[in-house]
C-alpha cells in the first residue's frame, strides 16, 4: 500500500515541478506529514528526485524558448553557493526545527502569492472602472 502512496506523491510532485514551482514544495510536506518520513530524509529524497525532473523540465522549456540562460547563469551561480551553505546548516539543525522553518517559509510564500493576486485583481478592477 505504501508503494501506491509514494507513486501518487511522485505524480503530484512531478506535475508541480513541471509547472515550474518546484516539486519539493509539495513533496516535502507529503512525505513528512502523510508518510512520516523524517525531515532530513525527505529533503534528501527531494534533492535526489530534483535532478532528473529538472533536466526534463529544462529540455521542455528550452524547446519552447522560455529560458533566459544569461539571467539564469547568474541566479544559478548565486543559488549554488547559498545552497551549499544552506545544506551545511540544514544538516546541523534538528528535524523538528527544520520542519518549522520550512513551514514558515511556505506560509510566507503563500501570503506573498495571495497579496500579489489581490493587487492584480485591484489593478484589473481599476482599469475596468477607468474605461
Amino acid at each position: 500500500m505504501d508503494f501506491l502512496w509514494y507513486a501518487l506523491i511522485a505524480l503530484f510532485s512531478g506535475v508541480v515541478a513541471g509547472m515550474g514551482m518546484g516539486g519539493g514544495t509539495l513533496l516535502l510536506p507529503l512525505l513528512t506529514l502523510f508518510m512520516h518520513t523524517p525531515q532530513h530524509v525527505a529533503q534528501g529524497v527531494n534533492l535526489t528526485v530534483f535532478v532528473p525532473m529538472a533536466v526534463i523540465v529544462i529540455i521542455i522549456y528550452t524547446k519552447q524558448k522560455l529560458i533566459d540562460y544569461k539571467q539564469g547563469w547568474y541566479i544559478a551561480l548565486a543559488a549554488s553557493i547559498v545552497s551549499a551553505l544552506g545544506a551545511i546548516l540544514a544538516v546541523e539543525v534538528k528535524g523538528k526545527i527544520l520542519s518549522i522553518i520550512y513551514g514558515v517559509f511556505i506560509g510566507l510564500i503563500g501570503i506573498a502569492s495571495l497579496i500579489q493576486m489581490i493587487v492584480q485583481i485591484v489593478k484589473k478592477h481599476k482599469q475596468k472602472k477607468n474605461t
